[in-house]
C-alpha cells in the first residue's frame, strides 16, 4: 500500500501514525487535513492536464520560466524561440 492510498483509505491511522511520532501534536487537525485532502481523486486526473494546470499556476508565480507548453512532456523541444540569433 502507497502512502497516498493509506491516507485515503485509513486517514485515522495516518494521523495517529504522524502523531505517535511528533511530526505533529494535535491529531484531530492531523485528521480533519487528511480527511479533507482528495488522496484518491488523484487516479480520476489526466496527468499531462494536470502538468499544464501546474506549470502555468508555477509560471504566473514565476518560480519557472518555460510556459506551460513548453513544460509539457509531448512538447517539441528547439524550434525558433531556442535557436541563437547567429545561426
Amino acid at each position: 500500500m502507497t502512502l497516498s492510498s493509506a491516507c485515503a483509505w485509513e486517514p485515522e491511522r495516518v494521523a495517529r501514525f504522524v502523531t505517535d511520532k511528533g511530526f505533529t501534536s494535535r491529531f484531530e487537525y492531523t485528521l480533519q487535513t487528511l480527511k479533507e485532502v482528495p488522496y484518491n481523486k488523484w487516479r480520476v486526473y489526466e496527468p499531462e492536464n494536470t502538468m499544464r494546470f501546474f506549470a502555468l499556476r508555477l509560471h504566473e508565480a514565476g518560480m519557472i520560466k518555460s510556459t506551460p507548453r513548453r513544460s509539457s512532456p509531448r512538447a517539441p523541444t528547439g524550434g525558433s524561440s531556442m535557436s541563437s540569433s547567429g545561426s
